[in-house]
């Protein structure tokens, strides 16, 4: 249940979504009766443990899962009730997907700028070539990576500029919405900070939404504008960061909270206030 009303226009609608899994003779349950929005310009963090069915929620918004029942309506569009692929593809242009594994979401074999330039032919953003060559280098000085590394290869990188790069492709499109599937989880600390101080420099300057889905509610704290509890499938609640952490409702979301170390608290507390852009050769 949701604490505050929220009057902004919402971009993404979530209403009693259902989603099963059939597995070796068994339904496993992904899902169940979960309703949420994503407003415009916003940071909704979707927040619960390995297995509650966060990334699977994800997945189904931007069309790699299917929902059981349900809606997901985008901008207006039932997204739910698109029977055509490249009916769907269009409307997937304005939503876009940050990977967890920022090495396996790039292909190995193909240089890094190729790799955005392919995304934007794919979905059929940008004119011609010459177009594609600019979008993909703006988001390359968007996240921080200098244009000339482009004709690099993934391996060339590090995890922490991978997962920037996985970002940028994201991010080359222009889309409404950004959906960050545990895009920090594989990172030590130091660049987890990095990435959330870079997420919300973009979301300052662009106005991109973004839900973001993690285990770890201390990151989604300083990122979040609203997060939702989820566990075992169920939305247990949601409210403005500052609700969840001062005025936890259920027995579950307290009991996350009480497993946040201090330490790791004061650590990104200090990086949330002393947000610095990093050049390519500082990052890890």
């Amino acid at each position: 249940m949701s604490k505050t009303d929220v009057s902004k226009k919402a971009l993404l609608s979530v209403n009693d979504l259902c989603m099963y899994f059939d597995s070796a003779g068994r339904r496993i349950k992904a899902a169940e009766h979960v309703s949420f929005e994503i407003n415009e310009g916003e940071v909704f963090g979707l927040v619960g443990e390995s297995g509650s069915g966060k990334s699977s929620i994800g997945k189904c918004i931007i069309g790699l899962n299917r929902a059981t029942s349900g809606s997901i309506s985008f901008h207006g569009t039932e997204l739910t009730g698109i029977k055509s692929r490249r009916e769907y593809t269009e409307k997937m242009r304005d939503i876009q997907m940050i990977f967890q594994d920022p090495m396996s979401s790039l292909n190995p074999k193909k240089q890094v700028g190729q790799i955005i330039r392919d995304a934007l032919k794919i979905q059929h953003i940008g004119k011609d070539a010459k177009e594609r060559d600019k979008m993909a280098a703006d988001a390359f000085r968007r996240v921080g990576i200098p244009v000339e590394y482009a004709d690099r290869y993934p391996r060339s990188f590090s995890g922490g500029q991978r997962q920037r790069i996985g970002i940028a492709r994201a991010l080359a499109g222009k889309p409404k919405l950004v959906i960050a599937d545990e895009c920090i989880a594989a990172l030590d600390a130091s660049v987890q900070a990095q990435i959330v101080n870079m997420i919300n420099e973009i979301k300052k300057e662009t106005g991109t939404a973004f839900l973001f889905i993690s285990h770890d509610l201390s990151m989604v704290r300083f990122l979040s504008d609203r997060i939702g509890v989820l566990h075992l499938g169920y939305l247990l609640e949601t409210g403005t960061a500052e609700e969840i952490f001062r005025e936890p409702m259920h027995p579950y979301t307290r009991k996350l909270l009480g497993a946040i170390p201090r330490c790791q608290c004061r650590i990104l507390l200090r990086a949330a206030n002393h947000s610095v852009r990093l050049s390519a050769t500082t990052l890890r």
